[in-house]
C-alpha cells in the first residue's frame, strides 16, 4: 500500500513538473506580434545613424553609443533586438530603449503613427542629441508610463498638446531639449506623475502654479531656466516631493 502510494505520488510529481517545464517553455519562445515588428521597422526606417557625431558632443550623456535600431532586421523575432522588451506572456512589446543609438537625423516626415505600439509602457530616447525633428506626437501610445526624451535637442519649441493625453505617464522627463515659453498647464492633466524633469531649457514666465495638482509628484526639476517671479505657494499640497 505504501509503495503504490509513492508511485502515485512520484506519477503525480513528474505530471506537475512536465507541465509546468512545458508552459514556461512555451511563455519563453513566443514571438513578437507582426504589428508591433512592423511598427518598428516602419519607425527604423525614417531615422539617419551616425555614432561619429557623439564621440565628441554628447560624451557627457553616453558612456557609450551604439545604433540599436542597426541590428532590427524583417523575419526575426524583434523580442530578441537590441533594445526592445516583450511582455513575457503576451509578447506584445512594452518597453523600448533606444537611448545613446547615435540617432541625428530623420528621413521623410515624422507622425505619431510611425511609433503605433499600443501596449508600450516605457520610451526611452535619451542622449540622442540634434535629431532635428519636432517632438513626436504620442497620443497613440496613451498606455505609456515612463517617458525619456533627455538630451534630444529637437527642433520644436514647445511641448506638444498631444501630451495631456498620456494620462497614465509617472515619469516624464525633458530636459536639455530647448524648450522655451511658459511650462504648458497642459502638464496638469499628468495626474499621476511622481517624477518630471525639465531642466536645462529655456521655459520663462512665473513659476507653474498648476503644479499643485500633481499630488504624487516625489521629484521635481526647474533648474536652469529662465523663470521669474515669486514662487507660488504651492508646496503645500505636494506632500509626496521628497
Amino acid at each position: 500500500m505504501g509503495y503504490l502510494m509513492l508511485l502515485v505520488l512520484r506519477v503525480v510529481l513528474c505530471v506537475y513538473m512536465f507541465v509546468m517545464f512545458h508552459f514556461a517553455c512555451l511563455s519563453s519562445s513566443h514571438l513578437c506580434h507582426s504589428q508591433d515588428s512592423s511598427a518598428l521597422l516602419h519607425f527604423k526606417t525614417h531615422f539617419i545613424f551616425n555614432t561619429s557625431f557623439f564621440e565628441y558632443e554628447y560624451e557627457y550623456e553616453c558612456s557609450h553609443v551604439y545604433p540599436k535600431m542597426s541590428m532590427w532586421e524583417n523575419g526575426t523575432d524583434c523580442c530578441s533586438w537590441m533594445g526592445v522588451t516583450c511582455h513575457s506572456v503576451s509578447g506584445h512589446v512594452i518597453g523600448l530603449d533606444l537611448s545613446c543609438s547615435a540617432l541625428v537625423g530623420i528621413r521623410g516626415h515624422l507622425t505619431s503613427h510611425i511609433l503605433y505600439l499600443p501596449n508600450l509602457y516605457a520610451l526611452k530616447l535619451s542622449g540622442n542629441g540634434n535629431i532635428q525633428v519636432h517632438v513626436p506626437k504620442l497620443n497613440c501610445t496613451t498606455s505609456l508610463s515612463f517617458l525619456d526624451l533627455s538630451s534630444c535637442q529637437f527642433s520644436g519649441s514647445q511641448i506638444p498638446d498631444s501630451f495631456s493625453n498620456l494620462t497614465q505617464l509617472t515619469f516624464l522627463y525633458l530636459p536639455e531639449n530647448g524648450f522655451n515659453g511658459s511650462i504648458p498647464s497642459l502638464l496638469s492633466n499628468l495626474q499621476h506623475l511622481t517624477h518630471l524633469d525639465l531642466s536645462g531649457n529655456a521655459f520663462t514666465g512665473s513659476f507653474p502654479s498648476f503644479l499643485s495638482n500633481l499630488h504624487h509628484l516625489v521629484y521635481l526639476d526647474l533648474s536652469f531656466n529662465k523663470l521669474s517671479g515669486q514662487i507660488p505657494n504651492v508646496f503645500d499640497r505636494l506632500t509626496n516631493l521628497q
